[in-house]
């Protein structure tokens, strides 16, 4: 199949299946992430993103190619809802930014490492396939991934629990003595109690609008779709920016990481509240002046969006970050 064709509907249609994949990610990662667990359901969306990107470069016709990317794009977010729970469960509430600013820093690693493998293929069908045995190499940890500690003593396996604190205490050459265990066991048994509780068990999407948090929810649900339409805003007009796509695409990825630090300095200094206003204003006037600007002025253009792109990275992380804060995982 050729993909590299003038029909401009087919590649925007695609970008529609990429959004509407996101939304059914979106939808059930957080539920089936919480039926059976944080490990197993990213690595089944990892078992399911792999050969489905992989197979795609062998896609007999453009309706096969659609199918297989909106399942690619509907398991992607349940990969990142299920490792950004565990990472939350894993780590205490001081360690929460260093956290999200190194988490979001990997992202920026990635898109380096895809830039990287699609200037030696130059080839969409070869990326494909480098890029499906890539996305396989993950399956290979299973073994040594450890489940969400907290998800554990929420299902009543607190034994399990206690068995991968004890692993971990080990790898950081730590040992943990009676004392220890019995503070430990303590945590445990109180997850495992608020758990059982109606109001800590049975929770749902809905008990987001329950009287108290309606406002809260509301602005919450608001933040995160501009902070969406102002990133893919900028990210899915990349392919029109003046300059060779290789470099336009590297500097995109390099805006992403002074982002990471300077929230991460910005946190320290300025609230929540005022961090994500901050950035979020930055985004969309950024978004204005490329559009206000006069399409000669290509450089003006560029600074821009690297401008934005840095700004989108910066919210992104503040709206994951606010959004563990407020709700349980």
């Amino acid at each position: 199949m050729d993909l590299v064709c003038d029909d401009d509907s087919k590649r925007r249609f695609l970008g529609t299946l990429m959004m509407l994949g996101l939304m059914i990610g979106s939808l059930v990662g957080g539920r089936l992430g919480d039926a059976i667990g944080r490990k197993r359901t990213m690595f089944m969306a990892v078992g399911v993103i792999a050969p489905s990107v992989f197979f795609g470069a062998f896609a007999p016709n453009y309706e096969t190619y659609a199918a297989l990317r909106l399942l690619t794009c509907s398991c992607l977010p349940i990969v990142w809802l299920s490792y950004h729970a565990s990472l939350l469960e894993c780590f205490s509430h001081r360690h929460l930014v260093p956290l999200t600013c190194v988490k979001d820093l990997m992202y920026a690693v990635a898109l380096f490492v895809l830039v990287f493998m699609a200037y030696l293929t130059r080839n969409w069908v070869y990326l494909q396939v480098v890029v499906g045995v890539f996305c396989a190499l993950p399956l290979g940890l299973y073994k040594f991934a450890p489940e969400s500690i907290r998800w554990l003593a929420q299902n009543q396996r607190k034994d399990e629990a206690f068995e991968t604190l004890e692993k971990i205490a080990k790898g950081n050459g730590k040992e943990i003595d009676d004392g220890d265990k019995e503070k430990i066991m303590s945590i445990l048994d109180k997850i495992e109690e608020r758990s059982l509780k109606k109001t800590e068990g049975h929770l749902n999407p809905l008990d987001m609008f329950r009287k108290g948090y309606v406002v809260t929810s509301l602005v919450q649900l608001l933040t995160w779709i501009t902070t969406n339409v102002g990133n893919y805003t900028l990210a899915l007009n990349a392919t029109k920016l003046p300059g060779d796509v290789f470099t336009t695409f590297t500097m995109g990825a390099v805006a992403d990481v002074p982002a990471c630090f300077i929230l991460y300095f910005s946190l320290k200094w300025l609230s929540r509240r005022a961090n994500t206003a901050l950035f979020l204003s930055i985004l969309g006037l950024a978004c204005l002046a490329i559009g206000f600007t006069d399409k000669n002025r290509t450089n003006l253009i560029l600074a821009f969006y690297l401008i934005g792109k840095c700004a989108s990275g910066a919210a992104f992380q503040m709206v994951w970050l606010v959004s563990s804060e407020l709700y349980p995982t």
